[in-house]
């Protein structure tokens, strides 16, 4: 078979969302009057959220700026985590 990816392996340990990304998002979101939006899009999105992580994951090593591919490999994390999700979600609120 093909070669599995890192975040496949079972010796690597899955950290789906760093504690403080969630708050600094929700920050962000409110500071710029964008939590409402952002709700919505939350509820709406949130079955296609695997899809999501998975079609971030994959456009990650074409992006042009490392900062860049090391934040979209964090939010596809949090995308996969259901649980952050839902905190986001109570962060907005």
């Amino acid at each position: 078979m093909g070669a599995r990816h890192p975040a496949m392996s079972a010796n690597v340990p899955h950290d789906p969302t760093p504690p403080d990304a969630l708050p600094t998002i929700a920050a962000y979101l409110r500071r710029h009057g964008l939590a409402t939006p952002a709700l919505m899009l939350l509820q709406i999105a949130r079955p296609l959220s695997f899809l999501g992580s998975q079609s971030l994951l994959l456009i990650q090593p074409i992006l042009p700026v490392h900062r860049w591919q090391a934040g979209i490999g964090q939010t596809a994390r949090a995308l996969e985590d259901e649980a952050a999700w839902t905190r986001l979600e109570k962060l907005l609120q």
